[in-house]
């Protein structure tokens, strides 16, 4: 729904004879200096306060905004028209198949369908004829507000499970959750919290007797500060049927703070590699399942 608030707050910003009468300024912002060190340089942001999404004072600033936004679109005259053609243009390409993964046979993608607010995830025999499709994950009725999206997900080599991040109102901070394929039962006991962010992002590797997963693991309440709680991920190995709480490390307590961690594991199942980024754009290293450094 993104993309129609954008094309009628377009045509209202450039064709502002539309709206009726005068609406009201805009809110102010306040400013509320930041000062940081960087190598020596001192850079200060006067809107940096506004990134705290947990502060009172943020959100009212957002409300206020969007009351504003609102009011002034709801003066547009031609704004039921504009509606319309804006939800036929959004609707006209149709169904589409976005990532896709193989597992014993069956094709696993996630699937977005025009006027459902977040894509599913669905399985199906054969890419060129999906009459046999079906739904296993669908994030809209896990949450009926449409705020609840997938990160990513990876379907077990033996095709009966899907692990998928699953994160809320757009924030990236994902918990991995496992469901079966044959009934799209969550197994709510094997639930990993933070095993995605928005900073460095997040993987999951099935091992090859798809009894458990390597995962990226942020950092739990206690064991860092506040500041450092998106960063410094490690790699950890979940068993089906334990708790997140006796998950055991891999490897990862030597890397960057700012690394990004990608997770493979081998068909045959005797190599875990890390790939690790030093953030965006850094040096890229690979590391094996003991923590030797392998390649630079």
């Amino acid at each position: 729904m993104l993309a129609y608030y954008i094309k009628i707050f377009a045509v209202a910003a450039l064709f502002p004879a539309l709206a009726f009468a005068a609406t009201p300024s805009p809110p102010s912002t306040a400013k509320k200096t930041v000062a940081d060190q960087y190598h020596g340089i001192k850079v200060t942001d006067d809107y940096r306060w506004l990134e705290n999404w947990d502060d009172p004072a943020v959100k009212s600033w957002s409300e206020a905004q969007n009351i504003y936004t609102r009011a002034y679109l709801d003066k547009v005259k031609c704004v039921s028209a504009l509606r319309r053609r804006a939800t036929e243009l959004e609707n006209a390409v149709g169904d589409r198949y976005l990532t896709v993964h193989f597992a014993a046979g069956t094709y696993f993608a996630s699937k977005s369908v025009p006027g459902a607010q977040q894509p599913l995830v669905v399985a199906m025999p054969s890419l060129t004829n999906i009459s046999g499709e079906r739904v296993i994950i669908d994030p809209n009725k896990l949450d009926k507000e449409g705020g609840t999206s997938f990160d990513w997900f990876s379907p077990s080599p033996d095709g009966k499970l899907i692990a998928i991040s699953l994160s809320s109102g757009g924030s990236e901070s994902g918990d991995a959750r496992i469901f079966e394929v044959a009934t799209g039962k969550e197994r709510a006991n094997d639930l990993v919290p933070r095993v995605n962010g928005g900073t460095a992002g997040g993987s999951l590797a099935w091992a090859a007797d798809s009894k458990g997963f390597y995962y990226t693991r942020y950092p739990r309440a206690g064991e860092r500060v506040a500041a450092d709680m998106d960063f410094y991920t490690q790699v950890y190995f979940h068993a089906l049927g334990s708790s997140a709480g006796e998950d055991s490390y891999q490897t990862g307590r030597d890397y960057p703070k700012i690394a990004e961690i990608q997770v493979e594991v081998s068909h045959d199942g005797k190599w875990v590699l890390t790939n690790v980024q030093n953030g965006d754009g850094g040096e890229l290293d690979v590391y094996d399942e003991s923590g030797e450094q392998i390649l630079t």
